[in-house]
């Protein structure tokens, strides 16, 4: 009797786990994407990462995916990865605005004052009505200026 009640619990637990792979394997990258997003809002960002790199298993040619998780990535701190994965949505899509808007500050942040000037130009060309570029680009070249400016008084 001990022993059916074991090979019962046993059977369930194995269906279970066959109905959860089954779920988890016909959802589609949209899903993925969107868990993804509802995790990085959750500030959940581990399991946001998890979700945006199983949206782009699923299409390697999800630029928002890719896009999202170099957000992602930018807010953990991981630069590398996040440079990556704005260069690869942009890749994708050379007409991404806000890849460029983000590399660029990604860059700025670097101390890549040049190459963020240049991401914000591009952004800017791409949509001439967005103010808060401007403002940023403006701000990064007056910082260029500055460091110049400290760079010239310390050689005199």
């Amino acid at each position: 009797m001990q022993t059916k009640k074991i090979i019962k619990i046993f059977l369930s637990i194995i269906f279970i786990q066959f109905l959860l792979a089954y779920t988890l394997s016909t959802q589609t990258a949209e899903e993925w994407y969107e868990k993804g997003r509802e995790n990085y809002y959750a500030k959940n960002y581990e399991e946001a990462i998890l979700y945006f790199t199983k949206a782009i298993e699923l299409n390697q040619d999800y630029e928002d995916a890719y896009y999202e998780r170099g957000n992602v990535y930018k807010k953990l701190g991981n630069c590398d990865n996040a440079m990556k994965d704005y260069n690869k949505t942009l890749e994708l899509n050379p007409n991404h605005e806000d890849s460029y808007i983000d590399r660029g500050l990604l860059l700025g942040n670097m101390g890549k004052n040049l190459e963020a000037i240049r991401d914000f130009t591009k952004a800017i060309e791409l949509n001439p009505n967005n103010r808060t570029v401007y403002y940023i680009k403006g701000c990064t070249i007056q910082y260029q200026i500055n460091f110049l400016r400290l760079v010239i008084s310390q050689k005199h």
